[in-house]
C-alpha cells in the first residue's frame, strides 16, 4: 500500500568537480601547484587509484601522510570525516568502485567536495574521446595548460565509465591506468 510513497533513496554523493586538460604534463603541473599552496592544510586529502600514479607524485613531491592509494586509505579504516577536500588524480574506470567511494565521503563528511584531476590523453579517455574532443578544443583557442570544466564533462566522464562496466565482466587489476586498460579492454 505505501510502496514507492517515498520514492527511491538516493545514494548520497559529495560535490564533484572534473577539471581537464588536454594533456597529462599540464594535468600534473597543476597538481603539484596545488599540492604546494594546500598541503598544510589539515582538511584536504590527496589521493589516487593505481599505485603507478602515487609512486610518481611521490617523485614529484617526496612522502606526504595525506597522499596516499584509494584502497589503502579505506580497507586501513580512516575515516574521511576530517577532509573537506578530497583531491582524486585520476577517475576508476569502473563507475561502481568509483560510487562507493564518493558514497563514503558523502557519508562522512556531507560537506566535502571532490576534485577530480583529468586530461584528455589519459589512456581510458582516449578509447571514448580520442583525437575528436582535442581537435575541437584546439580550435577554440584554449591552451593546454588551461582548464576545462563543466557538469556536461562530469557526465560524460560517468557515461564513459558506465560503458566500461558494460564491457568489463571480469576485472583485472593493475598498477596503472594504462595497464588497466590494457589487460580489461583489450582492442
Amino acid at each position: 500500500m505505501f510502496f514507492g510513497l517515498f520514492g527511491k533513496k538516493k545514494t548520497p554523493s559529495p560535490k564533484t568537480i572534473d577539471w581537464v586538460w588536454m594533456e597529462q604534463d599540464a594535468k600534473f603541473r597543476q597538481w603539484q601547484a596545488d599540492f604546494e599552496v594546500l598541503r598544510m592544510r589539515e582538511d584536504v586529502l590527496w589521493l589516487a587509484y593505481f599505485p603507478a600514479t602515487i609512486s610518481f607524485l611521490e617523485k614529484m613531491v617526496g612522502k606526504f601522510s595525506r597522499l596516499q592509494l584509494v584502497k589503502s586509505f579505506v580497507e586501513n579504516g580512516n575515516s574521511f570525516v576530517p577532509y573537506n577536500e578530497v583531491r582524486i588524480m585520476e577517475h576508476y574506470p569502473l563507475l561502481e568502485k568509483e560510487s562507493t567511494l564518493l558514497s563514503q565521503i558523502a557519508f562522512a563528511n556531507p560537506t566535502a567536495q571532490v576534485v577530480f584531476y583529468n586530461s584528455l590523453d589519459e589512456a581510458w579517455l582516449k578509447i571514448f574521446v580520442g583525437n575528436q574532443v582535442v581537435n575541437i578544443v584546439q580550435k577554440m583557442g584554449l591552451a593546454p595548460h588551461e582548464i576545462l570544466t563543466h557538469s556536461l564533462i562530469t557526465a560524460s566522464f560517468k557515461n564513459a565509465q558506465k560503458k566500461i562496466s558494460e564491457k568489463v565482466s571480469q576485472e583485472i587489476t593493475t598498477d596503472s591506468i594504462a595497464a588497466w586498460v590494457e589487460a580489461n579492454l583489450p582492442a
